[in-house]
């Protein structure tokens, strides 16, 4: 990990073992927030920035500590392994801290102490979802407002500041923030009774904890379904189901089934992305980058078991062709227009987005958040069972009924394709693969991270899919005995290669642009069309 000293303001980098005492700064981002390589260069005084690391620097300075953790500028961006590794062990890092300064920029701390209250109940620091860890991991968190000074609630005149101790072991037991108290935080706590004795104790807590798991269950399944507006889109899975059981016809089998297959598939890869919180970063990131395309693996799965080897080629090679054209094209656009003017670099990524070359090379020859170290702490083991259980549950769950909708759905394309006389081709190649591609979730990213961590996830996915998920079918097809090959028609071939040679335009260089935007959706809209007629 990197630390910054805070009397030169220099970044220096240690071991986690052999780290010195430090702060952490817990904060809301605000524009032009310091990075890393900004601390390098020379002109770092002149950003809006360079105020928040200052401040914080004095703050913890004042307190005793030389060294303080910043994660716009303790964390270079640039490279997409520092940045996971980084996000991985975050949690520990805040846990490590001897005190963590949650600097609340919306809190003037002026006026009487109900306003102040009133103001504190209502930060932006309380809504944003890192903040949770934040708020949990630290032994010790110190509220400050916007002028740097500590927060006065309490009659006493003692600064506010919380022990995650209690916090730790109750991590999803937290109810909503408000102004209960003196603090203005109301933490919700489930208790029950201490029995007589061990055994009685133990029955109290595995009551307690079944309790816990199926009252959680039930938040956490309403929290998804109201997360986002797509989720509307959930009343297809039983018209699907029910389409496909009583064999209805096959327009209205296929269109049910696709539209649910599309968003249980965001349902599913939110969920495996939530892996390295509940197993740890090695091996959840392990599982949620080789299982990050869980949805597009299952809909081939069946394909394949029926015999429908077009089908699976052309799906996964749509999916790669839909993430160098049509998600690369939405970022570069979207961002573009965001800056409309202003030039925007993401020269960390090129190395990366070249490397879908040898990605087009082992296709086309053929014819292609936290790791939770253990602690004494019993409760709080018990919660990441729970966690675990939780999305084992939910994944296996979503599994299945994706499983049950794709069976329908490819089952149905023929009779779809000789009723609507819609080719084959464009319903493989453009309508399957969304169930692969997370635009909306990507184009979110680009505005709200960076564009290039946008084209870093998208050109990743496509090495997955290309160095995971094709050659998986094929070991598959061998298995279950399906002639499933790497030797695609000219056609596809024609089409992917074209896909590999706009998408490397687009990262070449390193500049994100509103043309090249434009340009790779002119090329979708080409494939799709060309794939349309033929």
């Amino acid at each position: 990990m990197r630390l910054l000293n805070t009397d030169n303001f220099e970044v220096k980098e240690f071991r986690d073992d052999g780290a010195p005492r430090y702060a952490i700064l817990s904060h809301t981002w605000d524009e032009e927030e310091l990075t890393f390589q900004d601390m390098e260069g020379t002109h770092v005084v002149n950003k809006k920035g360079y105020q928040k690391v200052k401040r914080c620097c004095s703050v913890a300075k004042a307190d005793g500590f030389k060294h303080v953790w910043i994660d716009t500028c303790c964390i270079d961006k640039r490279s997409s392994t520092e940045l996971t590794e980084a996000i991985n062990s975050m949690y520990r890092w805040y846990e490590k801290a001897q005190v963590c300064y949650a600097y609340l920029d919306d809190v003037t701390g002026g006026g009487n102490r109900e306003h102040l209250e009133f103001e504190f109940a209502k930060s932006r620091w309380f809504t944003r979802g890192w903040t949770l860890q934040e708020l949990i991991a630290p032994s010790n968190v110190v509220f400050l407002g916007k002028d740097w000074v500590k927060i006065v609630l309490s009659q006493c005149g003692s600064p506010l500041y919380t022990s995650s101790e209690s916090i730790r072991r109750d991590f999803y037991d937290m109810g909503p923030s408000g102004t209960s108290g003196e603090s203005g935080l109301a933490i919700r706590r489930i208790t029950t009774p201490r029995l007589g004795g061990g055994e009685g104790q133990r029955l109290c807590e595995d009551e307690r904890f079944r309790v816990r798991l199926l009252t959680r269950g039930l938040r956490r399944t309403w929290q998804v379904l109201v997360s986002d507006y797509i989720n509307v889109l959930l009343v297809f899975v039983p018209l699907g189901i029910a389409a496909g059981a009583m064999h209805w016809n096959p327009t209205a089998v296929f269109v049910c089934n696709l539209l649910a297959v599309w968003t249980l598939a965001a349902l599913l890869r939110s969920a495996m992305e939530e892996l390295p919180a509940g197993l740890g970063g090695t091996l959840g990131g392990f599982l949620n980058v080789t299982f990050g395309n869980a949805a597009l693996i299952i809909v081939s799965i069946v394909a394949l078991r029926n015999g429908k080897i077009r089908i699976v080629q052309l799906g996964i090679q749509g999916s790669i062709m839909s993430n160098l054209l049509l998600v690369l094209g939405f970022c570069f656009y979207m961002t573009g227009a965001m800056n409309y003017g202003r030039l925007v670099n993401f020269v960390p990524v090129v190395k990366r987005g070249q490397s879908s070359t040898p990605t087009a090379a082992s296709t086309t020859p053929p014819s292609y958040f936290f790791d939770v170290e253990q602690d004494g702490d019993g409760d709080f083991e018990r919660s990441k069972c729970e966690v675990l259980l939780h999305i084992g549950a939910e994944i296996l769950l979503l599994a299945i009924i994706v499983a049950v909708c794709a069976e329908y759905l490819v089952n149905a394309i023929d009779s779809f394709t000789e009723t609507t006389h819609i080719t084959q081709n464009f319903i493989c190649l453009i309508l399957l693969p969304m169930v692969s591609i997370p635009l909306i979730k990507t184009t979110r990213v680009s505005l709200l991270y960076g564009v290039d961590v946008a084209v870093s996830m998208a050109i990743g996915s496509c090495m997955q899919i290309a160095l995971f998920v094709l050659p998986f079918m094929v070991i598959l097809g061998w298995v279950i005995d399906q002639p499933m090959t790497l030797q695609f028609q000219s056609f596809e071939t024609t089409l992917l290669v074209l896909s590999f040679s706009v998408g490397n335009f687009g990262v070449q260089d390193g500049r994100s642009l509103l043309f090249k935007g434009v340009l790779c959706s002119i090329a979708y809209a080409i494939i799709a069309l060309k794939a349309f007629i033929i």
